[in-house]
């Protein structure tokens, strides 16, 4: 689950073009995501105080035998519901944990060939948003490669970086950190996560990933000038 660390109610609403939008807040009504399909893209953004942080970001995951993305996917009726985490940590300023969220369960369906079906999972909390991709059991797809996860992060303005660079995939994930303004930050370098990025507004925001189980671990790179996976 890809996690971005930093009005309450949830929304399911239709442009005026007849095209769907989800609107999800999170508890304290701070963070406000936003999900569409438009344009043969499947993107999502998110504000915080209503100030932008993430601007429209496309997402996309491409399989051995085929891509499914905002041109061939359809947005079906998104499932709400709240809920709270309770654990206790071991160390830290804090032993008991109480987390309040918001979730969104948005359907996507292939629109024509094998009608395929996946899910995007939203989780939002008051201090960040979470998102996952589930593939559901279904007849004619029961096995499959994925090549590559398109998933990318449009931040508002020219953020300053602080994370690993990497020289490779082979890493002890240990090194010294590079400060510096995105734009600065070299095309295709490759970056270890969590890494950290510090708006001009003065927010903060992390990007990291947790609960993987049988899918390969994320970093971040810059391609087009935008931060992809």
């Amino acid at each position: 689950m890809k996690i971005i660390g930093i009005l309450c109610g949830v929304f399911f609403t239709f442009l005026a073009t007849g095209q769907q939008i989800v609107r999800l807040n999170s508890p304290d009504g701070n963070i406000l995501f936003s999900f569409q399909v438009a344009n043969n893209k499947m993107v999502y953004s998110f504000t915080y105080k209503k100030q932008p942080v993430i601007t429209a970001s496309p997402l996309g995951l491409l399989f051995s035998d085929g891509r499914l993305d905002g041109s061939n996917l359809i947005l079906k009726k998104p499932i709400y519901r709240d809920g709270n985490e309770s654990y206790d940590l071991v160390v830290g300023k804090t032993r008991h944990v109480l987390d309040r969220f918001r979730e969104a369960l948005i359907p996507l369906e292939e629109r024509m060939d094998r009608k395929r079906k996946i899910n995007l999972l939203v989780r939002i909390f008051n201090d960040g948003v979470a998102f996952r991709y589930e593939f559901p059991r279904q007849a004619g797809w029961d096995s499959y490669t994925l090549n590559d996860e398109q998933t990318t992060f449009n931040f508002q303005g020219d953020p300053n970086v602080l994370a690993l660079t990497l020289p490779n995939y082979t890493t002890s994930h240990e090194g010294l950190y590079t400060s510096v303004p995105f734009s600065k930050v070299k095309p295709d370098a490759l970056m270890d996560i969590p890494a950290l990025f510090t708006l001009q507004s003065g927010t903060y925001v992390g990007i990291t990933e947790a609960a993987l189980l049988d899918y390969a671990g994320m970093y971040l790179s810059k391609v087009d000038n935008q931060l992809t996976t």
